[in-house]
């Protein structure tokens, strides 16, 4: 009886924040995988640290977290995703990949800071942003911040720190903060 060669598994990880990051570097050191990350963004918007870096662009390069050398053994394609079979991932300029398993962790996008900082889909496109908004922030005579939940407050906080004496208003429909 004849036996089968052995053919590792095609891992194809749809996202590379923070989770699908985790779960493809973890399988990445096994035999038995090729592991490919497929991204529409080719650099990482650490969001924790993204407050600050809308009102302080030293910060900026700090929040941004390059993809390169993820992997040690797979690939980590910027591209977007067009349409998904059972079988294969077909991206938007056209190139298909064949899969035996595929996990989504595509994450959110967030609509804080004015225009979503995270929709944007280069380094030097979400850079720009952040440099933007900090721009507007500085000129602003006044601030108001719609909502009052724990971004909300955050970025109150980070605005009075780089401008103490800046106009502050957070507006929300609960009676408390933080809610």
């Amino acid at each position: 009886m004849a036996t089968k060669p052995f053919l590792p598994k095609k891992v194809l990880m749809l996202g590379a924040g923070f989770s699908g990051t985790d779960v493809t570097v973890a399988l990445d050191n096994h035999a038995d995988c090729i592991v490919t990350i497929i991204d529409c963004r080719d650099t990482h918007v650490n969001k924790v640290g993204s407050l600050r870096a809308a009102v302080d662009t030293d910060w900026i390069e700090k929040v941004l977290i390059p993809r390169t050398n993820i992997l040690k053994n797979g690939t980590v394609i910027h591209g977007t995703v067009e349409s998904v079979t059972s079988t294969r991932v077909r991206l938007r300029n056209g190139v298909e990949m064949a899969f035996d398993i595929l996990i989504c962790a595509t994450g959110a996008f967030s609509l804080s800071v004015g225009e979503p900082v995270m929709n944007f889909q280069t380094r030097k496109a979400i850079i720009e942003k952040f440099k933007q908004v900090a721009d507007d922030v500085e000129k602003a005579n006044r601030v108001v911040i719609l909502g009052g939940g724990a971004v909300a407050v955050e970025l109150a906080g980070e605005i009075r720190q780089q401008y103490p004496k800046k106009s502050i208003t957070l507006l929300q429909s609960q009676e408390h903060y933080c809610a």
